[in-house]
């Protein structure tokens, strides 16, 4: 099966020149344009039928109190501008990165495979986006979807790709 390969898109909170940090329970959001190099020809359709969104995900715990150890997403994948994909995950346990004392974080993925593929055609656009919420207050806090995967022991970051699995077909129905 052919693939758009979702690039690493990433949101920053809590530090200068970003929006702010999240409290405990407030949910931000962010959502990108996934390109797509090579679309389908005015007499294709593409047939989407799965979605893969590794997510790594950082806070540092606020001025009092302790880091947070669960931070909730849904992870969404969007053709002109209507919602085709959406999974919900919790990362839990998030831990302490290598020497960064203050600092968590956590991977998971969004993992969807549908039975009725949505139709992609020639023109339309797809964009990825989350809605995350933490369980304590954070002093910053860092989300990225797609191709980024964080080492907990070391803060090294792994590539790992993100994709949406497609089929093609005719939009021309042939001749009888």
């Amino acid at each position: 099966m052919p693939f758009i390969p979702v690039p690493s898109v990433g949101a920053n909170y809590g530090n200068p020149g970003q929006p702010p940090a999240p409290h405990a329970g407030q949910i931000v959001t962010g959502q990108w344009p996934v390109v797509v190099a090579y679309p389908p020809q005015p007499v294709e359709i593409w047939d989407l039928g799965s979605f893969y969104i590794p997510v790594s995900v950082l806070a540092s715990q606020a001025v009092a109190g302790s880091p947070p150890s669960v931070c909730n997403l849904t992870v969404r994948l969007l053709r002109s501008g209507m919602v085709c994909f959406q999974d919900t995950i919790q990362i839990t346990s998030l831990v302490t990165l290598g020497n960064n004392p203050g600092w968590v974080g956590g991977n998971g993925a969004a993992n969807v495979t549908i039975n009725t593929p949505v139709a992609f055609y020639s023109g339309q656009t797809l964009t990825a986006g989350f809605d995350a919420s933490f369980d304590k207050d954070t002093a910053a806090a860092l989300i990225v979807l797609g191709a980024q995967i964080q080492d907990p022991n070391t803060a090294a970051m792994t590539t790992i790709p993100g994709s949406i699995g497609y089929t093609t077909e005719s939009a021309v129905p042939e001749a009888a």
